[in-house]
C-alpha cells in the first residue's frame, strides 16, 4: 500500500496569501471546519484515490500524464 494518492494543482504565494485573508475574515467570531492545514500546503484537488496499491498508482499516473498535453494556464476566482 502506498500513503494518499491525489492528483492536484498548486496555488501560487500570492493566491495562498489571498485565500487564507478572505478566510480569516469569513471565520471572525467561529472555527472553520476541517483539518487546519498551514497554507504553504494549501492545493486544489482534482482527484483523490486515497490508499491504493502500486499497480494502480502506475496506472494513475501513466492516465495522467497522457491526458496532460496542454501548457500551464490560469485560474482566476473572484
Amino acid at each position: 500500500m502506498t500513503g494518499n494518492v491525489f492528483a492536484a494543482v498548486g496555488l501560487g504565494e500570492t493566491e495562498r496569501h489571498d485565500l487564507a485573508a478572505a478566510l480569516d475574515s469569513a471565520s471572525i467570531g467561529r472555527r472553520m471546519p476541517g483539518k487546519l492545514v498551514p497554507p504553504v500546503n494549501w492545493h486544489i484537488t482534482i482527484r483523490f484515490l486515497g490508499e491504493v496499491d502500486e499497480p494502480v498508482v502506475d496506472r494513475f499516473t501513466h492516465a495522467l500524464s497522457e491526458a496532460i498535453d496542454a501548457d500551464p494556464g490560469r485560474i482566476r476566482c473572484s
